[in-house]
C-alpha cells in the first residue's frame, strides 16, 4: 500500500493515511497548504536560463519567456499555454488575452474531460505544453 505523508496543523509530527486512514478536515487541508505552487515546484528544478517566471503566490505569471529564443507566450496560472499567443522578438499582450478568454470570447488549451469531440479516449498526445511538460522549441 502506498504510503502517504502529510503534516497536521496541531502537531510538528508528520502522520501516516496507512497508519491513520481517518483523516479529519485540518489535516487534509494542512496537506495542501504546505504543498508548492506549481510555478514555484518547476522553478526550483530548473536552471536560471529557463526558469518560469513566477507570481509572489507561487504561480505562472501570465507572460513567460524564453530569453534564448527570443520567444515569448501566454500562460494560466497553472502553466498552461494558451493557443496561439507565441510571439518573436516581442512580448504578446496577455493581460488583454487573458481576459478575454475569462469573458468567453478565447478558447484556452486546458483539456474539457467531459468533452470528448470524437468519442474516442483521450491519450497524452491529445494534450498540450504544459508546466509539468513545457513544449520543446
Amino acid at each position: 500500500m502506498p504510503r502517504c505523508v502529510c503534516y497536521s496543523q496541531e502537531a510538528e509530527f508528520p502522520f501516516s493515511v496507512a497508519e491513520d486512514i481517518f483523516v479529519n478536515g485540518p489535516e487534509w487541508c494542512g496537506c495542501f497548504s504546505k504543498a508548492e505552487r506549481p510555478c514555484a515546484a518547476v522553478r526550483k528544478r530548473s536552471s536560471p536560463d529557463v526558469a518560469p517566471a513566477c507570481d509572489s503566490r507561487g504561480y505562472y505569471r501570465s507572460t513567460q519567456c524564453h530569453r534564448g529564443l527570443g520567444l515569448c507566450w501566454c500562460v494560466d496560472p497553472h502553466g498552461v499555454e494558451f493557443a496561439g499567443t507565441r510571439t518573436r522578438g516581442s512580448k504578446p499582450d496577455c493581460d488583454t488575452i487573458v481576459n478575454k478568454i475569462s469573458n468567453g470570447g478565447l478558447k484556452t488549451n486546458s483539456v474539457d474531460l467531459d468533452d470528448d469531440e470524437d468519442g474516442g479516449t483521450d491519450s497524452a498526445q491529445d494534450l498540450e505544453g504544459s508546466a509539468d511538460q513545457p513544449l520543446d522549441f
